[in-house]
């Protein structure tokens, strides 16, 4: 029995799913989306698809789906959602004529044809993370030169991956999109915002947009938080990574590095400094945010920073003439 969830179409539409590209795939053709997960929100892609009036085809590869058969059958089983005795013809010439000795093109070639006629109504098919193909590039070309490609003017073809898959393998007609496509802008995130948190001023909304990096998922998490845990929580979020940046940039430019004590899973921040007298404390406008943050008062050359210091506990000189602070 084949495992559902591999073929169940994402549901639940959110706006901040929504983008032009979703739209623009779901027209027709063949799309290949190359993107970290953050940036692409599959319940977009699904709500542009059906309302552009298609029967969807959800198939989430897996790294099972490099073997060729395994592919055949995870394809049919996501169209015998809609037609139970879909790929019948398929099924039985991989019975007849096993794929290793016959060769695989036949089959993927007599499985497109069967797609054309499942083409009553407008069918999309979706390929998520295709990523999971990449090593197996033999698989990838069948996919890409003996199914799509014949189905290239029929129905609307929309692949996503996480990395970049070799060009040779795709149909030559297929449309490319990137992360920078599916960027959001600033003034994208505030409109966004505004209609679930029209309290929050320009200065926040720029904050969150500044967290977001432009993230489609990034962006329905500080939604979703602010919703089920309320605005003090994303305030404080907003604070420490407030704090979080100043130190961190401020810190870098004077020559300050950032390890990993070992075991521990501790920050150090690290001053490696050629001079024989490293600096007393870390630089005046870093340490001023976190004292206004901490209620810190004084900046001690060894021991403890401050009882109520949160994350930044402990600074000392190193025997080395370095200098560190752990967080």
């Amino acid at each position: 029995m084949p495992f559902i969830a591999k073929s169940a179409m994402p549901s639940g539409p959110d706006p901040v799913a929504e983008h032009q590209v979703f739209h623009g795939a779901a027209r027709g053709g063949h799309t290949l989306i190359t993107a970290a997960p953050g940036y692409l929100l599959t319940e977009g892609l699904s709500a542009a698809l059906q309302r552009q009036g298609h029967r969807v085809l959800w198939l989430r590869l897996g790294p099972e789906d490099r073997d060729p058969g395994v592919l055949l059958l995870s394809l049919i089983a996501a169209a015998r959602r809609y037609q139970p005795q879909f790929g019948e013809r398929t099924l039985g010439l991989m019975r007849t004529n096993p794929g290793p000795i016959s060769g695989w093109p036949l089959m993927f070639t007599g499985l497109a044809e069967e797609f054309c006629e499942l083409l009553s109504k407008p069918v999309a098919l979706v390929l998520q993370h295709a990523h999971h193909l990449e090593q197996a590039r033999s698989t990838l070309q069948l996919l890409g030169c003996h199914l799509l490609s014949p189905l290239a003017d029929r129905m609307a073809c929309i692949i996503t991956s996480s990395r970049a898959l070799p060009a040779a393998t795709m149909p030559a007609s297929i449309v490319h999109r990137s992360a920078r496509d599916l960027r959001l802008a600033d003034t994208s995130i505030s409109s966004l915002l505004q209609p679930t948190a029209p309290d929050l001023s320009n200065g926040r909304l720029r904050q969150i947009a500044g967290l977001c990096q432009g993230q489609a998922a990034l962006l329905a998490a500080a939604g979703a938080a602010r919703a089920e845990l309320g605005p003090a929580v994303v305030e404080r979020g907003l604070v420490r990574q407030r704090i979080r940046r100043t130190f961190s940039g401020s810190w870098r430019r004077r020559g300050w590095r950032r390890s990993t004590l070992m075991g521990g899973g501790r920050s150090v921040w690290r001053f490696a400094s050629a001079t024989p007298t490293p600096p007393s404390r870390p630089p005046s406008s870093a340490w001023a945010a976190f004292r206004r943050a901490r209620g810190c008062n004084h900046w001690p050359t060894g021991g403890c920073v401050s009882a109520r210091s949160g994350r930044l506990h402990f600074a000392q000189r190193s025997s080395a003439g370095g200098f560190s602070v752990m967080t």
